[in-house]
């Protein structure tokens, strides 16, 4: 996977649509992860590359404690629900 499919798994994970990058005083990288309601997620890392392998790190985690769900198991359930008639 490349880093935009890195990333856009991350956000559909954490439902934070809003990314962006920045350098802090200290010369690492953090990715931020936003929603509307400024709900966030930060990430930091040597480089843009390593604030991703903290994230998914992160994500993976969540996901084995049962605190956040998969992608395909949120698509597997939605597909699950039955239709209103």
């Amino acid at each position: 996977m490349n880093l935009t499919e890195r990333i856009s798994r991350i956000r559909t994970i954490l439902h934070k649509p809003y990314y962006f990058f920045y350098k802090t005083s200290n010369n690492e990288i953090m990715i931020r992860f936003e929603n509307k309601k400024q709900e966030t997620n930060e990430f930091r890392g040597r480089s843009m590359h390593d604030a991703i392998n903290v994230a998914e790190d992160y994500i993976n985690n969540e996901i084995k404690a049962g605190t956040l769900e998969d992608i395909k198991e949120e698509t597997q359930k939605a597909d699950e629900k039955p239709e209103n008639q």
